[in-house]
């Protein structure tokens, strides 16, 4: 996942190369139907029983980090009302900021019962 937000390249360039203070965050990864920085919207919290999830990653090697827990959004109460294409980090439980964004390897509809969940690794950050 490389494909950076404008409000991440900015908190970047500001902390690199005008001095500002660079704060770290506890990430939370959200589910989209579409893409995020398009048409996408991101999984109603209405009745599926859906939330944003902590993520935590390991020590960065060569520009690259993993996340290094398991992501389970719990089981759906309810559909969530369309296919899940895409995920994003962003920098609140609710609302905030999108960090990074990407389209999932295979889109999943989610029904309920269904579980959607990231294994550990399964989120890599490349910074190029």
């Amino acid at each position: 996942m490389s494909d950076k937000s404008t409000f991440a390249r900015n908190a970047v360039v500001d902390a690199l190369l005008r001095g500002t203070t660079l704060t770290g965050i506890s990430p939370f990864v959200a589910l989209y139907i579409g893409n995020p920085y398009g048409a996408g919207v991101e999984v109603s919290t209405v009745g599926t029983n859906y939330s944003r999830q902590s993520v935590t990653f390991s020590a960065p090697s060569n520009g690259a980090t993993s996340n290094s827990n398991t992501i389970s959004f719990g089981i759906a109460s309810a559909s969530y009302g369309g296919t899940v294409s895409h995920f994003a980090l962003c920098d609140q439980s609710t609302g905030g900021n999108i960090l990074y964004a990407d389209a999932l390897t295979v889109s999943q509809t989610v029904n309920t019962g269904n579980e959607p969940k990231f294994a550990a690794t399964a989120i890599t950050v490349q910074e190029s």
